[in-house]
């Protein structure tokens, strides 16, 4: 069991429901959401989430939850992603001021938000905590993706394989991000170079060379894991409005 509490107030919870799988609520003081309280409860010992496969929707009892209590009101501040792909918890609600916040290490509580994770129309991503989203601060981009453990391909964070890619950025600070068939993602540093290796021409020539010239602005056809598109370079401060995704949902400070 894992708890996200609210500093000096005296919680009582009620489950909202009694499956042997997972209990979460919200609590609120007032009418001011104080911030998330999780419980995870499975007879299952989950490894890391990089040997599981995230590709299903959300728990159907968090579903049943948001249909059951559609209104709870949604927080912002409690969650960031950071660039390597983990989720990091905001104790005193304060991740739009760009905090580090702390690491969430318990894979039950990983694998659960994994599952979870989801955005809106807006671009905003969250965690669906039961009937209660958790806006996420993104530190660079909503999904973190990684060379997948077997064959030509790429993993995103959760442990979601990617199909395709419809476009990839290069930022000023030599990040690369593709738009992929499960949202935006950016690749993780330690796979950088290897990514950037199996990026070819068209024509099956190596493209490192043409994308080590590139300037802002400049557009280059390539192929990779399977996908012929175009890489466009652009200021690191371009690339959420050019991918779509909000990187500090509103509710945090700027």
């Amino acid at each position: 069991m894992a708890e996200w509490l609210c500093s000096g107030l005296q919680i009582r919870v009620r489950r909202f429901d009694s499956g042997w799988r997972l209990q979460v609520v919200s609590v609120f003081h007032g009418s001011h959401s104080c911030g998330p309280l999780l419980f995870v409860r499975s007879p299952f010992r989950y490894g890391l989430a990089s040997r599981l496969n995230w590709n299903t929707p959300m728990d159907p009892q968090v579903l049943d939850a948001v249909a059951r209590w559609p209104n709870v009101p949604a927080v912002h501040g409690w969650l960031s992603l950071d660039g390597r792909g983990r989720f990091r918890l905001h104790p005193q609600g304060d991740a739009g001021n760009h905090t580090a916040g702390e690491s969430i290490s318990n894979p039950q509580i990983l694998g659960f938000m994994a599952r979870n994770y989801a955005h809106d129309d807006a671009g905003r991503w969250y965690f669906q905590n039961g009937p209660q989203r958790v806006y996420v601060r993104v530190d660079g981009a909503p999904l973190i993706l990684r060379g997948a453990d077997e064959g030509d391909a790429l993993v995103a964070h959760t442990g979601a394989a990617i199909a395709r890619i419809d476009a990839w950025w290069l930022d000023d600070a030599g990040a690369l991000y593709a738009a992929t068939d499960i949202g935006p993602g950016m690749v993780e540093d330690r796979d950088l170079p290897a990514v950037l290796e199996a990026l070819t021409l068209p024509d099956g020539s190596p493209a490192l060379d043409r994308i080590a010239a590139l300037k802002t602005g400049d557009h280059l056809a390539v192929s990779a894991f399977g996908s012929t598109t175009q890489l466009t370079a652009l200021p690191r401060g371009d690339i959420p409005q050019a991918m779509g995704f909000v990187a500090l949902p509103a509710g945090d400070s700027a």
